[in-house]
């Protein structure tokens, strides 16, 4: 991501294109961006135009490196990219740079109505301009997700249109859902997906219906009543109403807008019509309808979609109707459907997994799936397709409330078994379930660095870090982690522990190859192991990134630092350290600290030291205890010696006396 300069209330991104908050260019606003005229330095006489992104939603990072050097005059793709100070807001925020199309839009963003286009307009320029963009895109495998009529752009000087950006905020999320299938208007906006190229050209299908109809399709209706409408009666006849189009354009409409994605048409059956070849009609079977209706939420229903979704709204009710049996005499006797069946089955046999405690909403989940696969992983009130799984995680952590559910539906593994009706099974070994499997092991695991955490910054690679000390620095790129992190500090906007959740989950995320093997110490219930591993992690993210010097956030780490000395065990090295100390807090260089308070090898000779030292003290003390020993032998020789000499005088003064005695008398 490239880098910026902020001067006033102008913004220059990249060292090269300048963006002015007083310049505002409302035509070109997204509902998740608002844009900005913005000069070339390198070519001023080339128009462009920024978008400053909504801070809540990530970009689609994952495609911005790969569009940045693409050159299609039929869509716009960024030109630079990157976080900006945005005074406006007093905050960073990520800022797009495209080249601006000449002829605005062809559709204001809040029109009900359009004025008609002619259908050679629609023939001769908004089809193959659409699918020279959607050609470019599909060739890089990437889906577009914003096909509607308020994001086709005029050019100047020809015939072309421009397809708008699609790149400001996760895929169809400000999509309206008249624009989406079926299957993707049933997921939340937030959950929706990058999808396939067949809801793109689903897309263009409902745009194509609203610019030569000129009025959005079924204005008036609320999201509810068109996914019913078109669930109903079907995409096409939903569409049209009693509007009746031209009978030119009447088969590429049943193409683009057929329900089941085997029957739509492709990129190469849109170029076919277009180059006026003959199409061959794709033959599918209709979805099968039972012979008679099953009861459930007070309807009747003849269709495994009617009754998934009955399922869905009252999983209370689905569980009775499958555990008396009645669902399955449906099931196998009126529907009569060999795979929805066997489907089903599976799902029922996985439920012998389910905790007990919330039976009713997986098993409604499983058999829904079974039931439709097609439609997204629905659970507990949220719905979302697996590939939108992201986002709509990112929303309910937003929302405080829901984030704990949808890492249940994963932990239960929800998003597998729906990978796997689709697949019929073939499934196992692909790429997207060894992703999964990845994100249960990550979100599974409750040291820092893991948990839903983790899973927020894995799955939306264009997140910034949520932690509350740094998210108004829109922290995308690891090398702001630090800089973030002592503006922080400096504010006094970070407590005695630097590294929350949330920081730590962005650095497992996005430093991989920079830091490994700390997550224990973060974890560790030893306040002395939690703040060596928070030095380590600081000074690994110093090292690889810099800054060199990072005094405020050194301030804020030294009150540990005393604690650490303390495991020497040599009194000289500990006051040695100590008088190091001030030095190094106020320098914030933490591969210093860590040399200092946490180098291994010092460690080591400070006990190796130790050992000596108490060995040479054990020598010592028993040769001093050998010492006493023989000193107590002397002394009870002399006692005993003593004695005996006593009683030698003893015995010498009576014979003494008692020959002085006999010379007396005698």
């Amino acid at each position: 991501m490239t880098q910026h300069q902020t001067t006033s209330d102008l913004a220059v991104l990249a060292g090269r294109y300048e963006i002015a908050a007083d310049a505002p260019a409302p035509q070109f606003d997204t509902p998740t961006a608002r844009a900005y005229r913005a000069i070339d330095r390198v070519r001023p006489g080339d128009p462009h135009v920024a978008l400053i992104c909504a801070p809540e939603w990530p970009p689609r990072q994952d495609l911005i490196d790969s569009l940045v050097s693409m050159r299609v005059d039929e869509l716009m793709t960024p030109r630079a990219y990157g976080v900006v100070d945005w005074q406006p807001i007093a905050r960073r925020c990520t800022a797009l740079v495209f080249a601006e199309p000449g002829g605005g839009r062809i559709v204001g963003p809040s029109a009900e109505t359009i004025d008609p286009m002619a259908e050679d307009e629609i023939v001769g320029a908004v089809l193959p301009s659409v699918l020279t963009a959607l050609k470019a895109l599909f060739g890089l495998r990437i889906t577009h997700r914003a096909i509607r009529p308020d994001n086709l752009y005029r050019t100047t000087g020809d015939k072309r249109i421009v397809l708008g950006e699609f790149v400001s905020a996760p895929p169809a999320l400000a999509q309206p859902l008249v624009y989406e299938t079926i299957e993707s208007g049933m997921a939340q906006p937030a959950g929706r997906g990058a999808g396939s190229v067949a809801d793109d050209l689903y897309a263009l299908g409902v745009t194509i219906v609203a610019l030569l109809s000129g009025r959005v399709p079924c204005h008036g209706l609320t999201d509810e009543q068109i996914l019913a409408r078109k669930m109903a009666r079907g995409s096409l006849a939903t569409l049209l109403d009693d509007w009746r189009p031209p009978v030119r354009l009447l088969e590429p409409l049943r193409g683009l807008l057929a329900d089941d994605p085997r029957e739509r048409w492709n990129l190469d059956d849109l170029r076919g019509w277009i180059e006026s070849r003959r199409l061959t009609n794709k033959q599918v079977l209709a979805a099968k309808k039972a012979a008679r209706p099953l009861e459930l939420g007070g309807a009747a229903h003849i269709t495994a979609r009617s009754v998934a979704a009955a399922m869905i709204r009252d999983p209370a009710e689905a569980a009775r109707s499958i555990r008396t049996g009645e669902f399955d005499a449906w099931l196998t006797r009126s529907l009569a459907d060999p795979e929805r069946t066997a489907a089903v089955a599976l799902a029922l046999g996985e439920t012998a997994n389910v905790d007990p405690a919330t039976p009713e909403n997986r098993l409604a989940a499983r058999v829904a799936m079974a039931l439709d696969p097609r439609a997204p992983l629905r659970y507990a009130g949220f719905s979302m397709m697996v590939d939108g799984i992201g986002p709509a995680l990112l929303e309910a952590c937003r929302a405080g409330t829901g984030a704990a559910t949808i890492a249940e539906a994963l932990m239960a593994r929800l998003p597998h078994f729906l990978l796997g009706v689709q697949t019929r099974g073939r499934s196992e070994a692909s790429p997207e379930v060894r992703h999964l499997d990845r994100m249960r092991q990550l979100l599974g695991d409750r040291r820092p660095g893991f948990g839903i955490e983790r899973l927020l910054y894995e799955l939306n690679p264009g997140l910034h870090c949520l932690s509350p000390a740094v998210e108004r620095h829109h922290v995308v790129a690891p090398s702001d982690l630090l800089p973030a992190l002592e503006a922080a500090s400096t504010d006094g906007r970070i407590g005695d522990a630097p590294i929350d959740r949330h920081i730590a989950a962005f650095i497992a995320a996005r430093c991989r190859s920079a830091i490994h093997d700390w997550h224990d110490a973060l974890a560790s219930a030893d306040p002395t192991e939690r703040s060596i591993g928070t030095l380590r992690v600081l000074a690994k993210l110093q090292g690889h990134y810099g800054p060199a010097a990072l005094p405020s956030l050194g301030e804020r780490m030294r009150p540990c630092l005393p604690l650490l000395v303390e495991r020497f065990r040599s009194r000289s090295r500990r006051q040695r350290l100590k008088a190091m100390i001030g030095k190094l807090g106020g320098q914030g260089q933490f591969g210093a600290m860590v040399k200092l308070v946490a180098n291994p090898d010092e460690l080591r000779r400070d006990e190796a030291e130790f050992q000596a030292a108490r060995a040479e003290s054990a020598a010592l003390k028993q040769a001093a205890a050998a010492l006493r020993r023989r000193s107590e032998l002397r002394a009870r020789e002399v006692v005993r010696l003593g004695g005996r000499l006593s009683i030698a005088a003893s015995v010498f003064a009576a014979w003494t006396a008692a020959v002085v005695s006999l010379v007396v008398a005698g």
